[in-house]
């Protein structure tokens, strides 16, 4: 179309003041860079090994890059890499079983013969999983076991924890082991309950399950401080516990978090406790074995939905969740026992058809504890980047992080209010390391990526968190003037 000739043409006046407003520099903190760049020269970093870089989750171009390929520690952010390898490899609908079999039918309410529980690696067990199965075999009308309960965990190997995990005598539940049939997490709380007056025995329970514990009580109520200990090692299959200390009489109840020795065993006798319970009784001892070719399925429990697990490893970083889906994926379309090596083979494997660029990475484990673990920020932003273009993964993706002070390890963290459901992400922390990777909603609906990764902060844990929140809410005010960076 031809316009009007007096329209062809801008008025000098109209030209110079579009030629102002467009070429004059951005002078407010709207630039990304302008926003940044302040945070991470504050004296809390001086000194620190920083790696960072933001992209848009749109076209994945990069926004800010701070040595985002310099290889460094990640912490639980490693635990994104198994996330995304897991729903990618498994499906987010995938359900671990748990299924028990026999060599003789049920015959007037009982089994002559042994009851195989055959773990198939569902991280997800806990005591209301083996209520419900009890339940369950109730109802195929199972009343008594005279064999023994034979546990067969031979779906996984038998190592418990992954090269460069603390040793076993450090039994905080950050490093419970892992096992093809194991329930709650590898871990058991000890609680105490100081008794009313001075000399009353106090109460000890260990929850959810006692069955498997050896426990050898010599705490006291008397006044002054709460003072416990508890020791823990193995013996013949089972743990001993010995539970010591004071507690002031009528005071709050005293509470710990303890890995298990031996997670098959632990779960066997929850199972068996359970069972008891709901009238069932196994008349044979607790011990391993395998289930015979000949043996028939009575029953198959299924776990949780893959994506809801997946959520409980991110939102509460859970160590033990992390391992068993790295020990899952490397046994699946397999005939061989899962290993940690394998698994995290296959990791690698994935994100590298996803076209992540791995140069400086190297994965040692599934939830970021182990010593020699390396990210870059380039690889996790982009990994990030990459399965949100992923439509059967990236929903449970985003999901499954924390929201920032909404849940999970971000319920309190939102910096004063700015970043409120703004940010999902990865947190991370380990002795002089901290992490934060995830998403931000950026006004206009747009999403960034972002890879924080700080090793050797010379300043404290909540200094170093309280500046990556910061960081993170100037990510979510969005790119503004464009990329920066060094």
């Amino acid at each position: 179309m031809i316009l009007p000739r007096r329209n062809r043409f801008l008025s000098p006046v109209l030209v110079s003041l579009l030629w102002t407003t467009t070429s004059l520099p951005d002078r407010t903190p709207s630039s990304l860079a302008e926003r940044i760049d302040p945070l991470l020269e504050e004296p809390c970093l001086r000194g620190a090994r920083i790696g960072f870089r933001v992209q848009s989750l749109a076209d994945g171009r990069i926004l800010y890059d701070r040595n985002g390929t310099r290889p460094l520690a990640p912490a639980s952010n490693l635990k994104i890499f198994t996330a995304a390898a897991a729903l990618k490899v498994l499906g987010p609908a995938y359900r671990f079983p748990t299924t028990f079999h026999a060599l003789d039918p049920i015959e007037s309410g009982t089994l002559k013969g042994p009851l195989f529980l055959k773990g198939w690696g569902a991280p997800d067990l806990v005591a209301e999983s083996w209520w419900w199965m009890t339940q369950e075999l109730r109802r195929l009308g199972l009343r008594r076991v005279e064999g023994d309960l034979v546990l067969d965990d031979t779906y996984f190997d038998r190592k418990l924890r992954p090269d460069g995990w603390p040793p076993a005598v450090v039994d905080r539940a950050y490093n419970a082991p892992v096992s093809a049939l194991a329930c709650n997490f590898g871990v058991v709380t000890v609680r105490v309950v100081p008794g009313r007056t001075t000399g009353d025995p106090p109460a000890v329970h260990l929850i959810p399950f006692r069955g498997h514990f050896q426990v050898t009580e010599e705490v006291v109520t008397r006044p002054g401080r709460s003072r416990v200990s508890v020791i823990r090692h193995p013996a013949n299959g089972r743990t001993r516990i010995r539970v010591s200390g004071s507690l002031p009489p009528g005071g709050s109840p005293w509470e710990s978090l303890h890995a298990v020795d031996d997670p098959t065993q632990y779960a066997g006798h929850a199972f068996r406790d359970l069972a008891r319970e709901a009238g069932i009784e196994i008349g044979g001892s607790v011990r391993t074995g395998i289930v015979p070719p000949e043996a028939i399925e009575i029953y198959r429990h299924l776990s949780k939905p893959l994506a809801e697990i997946v959520g409980d490893m991110n939102k509460h970083s859970n160590n033990f969740v992390a391992e068993m889906l790295v020990k899952g994926m490397a046994v699946a379309g397999s005939d061989r026992p899962g290993t940690t090596e394998t698994g995290v083979g296959v990791v690698r494997r994935v994100l590298s058809e996803q076209g992540v660029a791995l140069e400086g990475v190297g994965i040692r484990d599934g939830s970021g504890l182990a010593d020699g673990n390396l990210a870059t920020a380039a690889a996790l932003a982009d990994t990030l980047v990459r399965f949100g273009r992923e439509f059967e993964v990236f929903p449970e993706l985003v999901a499954s992080l924390p929201v920032a002070g909404t849940d999970g390890t971000l319920e309190d963290r939102d910096a004063g209010g700015a970043l409120r459901r703004r940010v999902r992400a990865k947190t991370g922390f380990l002795r002089r390391v901290e992490s934060l990777s995830g998403y931000a909603g950026a006004p206009g609906g747009e999403i960034l990526a972002f890879s924080l990764l700080v090793n050797e902060a010379p300043c404290g844990h909540g200094q170093v968190t309280d500046l990556l929140d910061r960081v993170a809410a100037a990510i979510a005010d969005g790119p503004g003037a464009g990329a920066g960076g060094d």
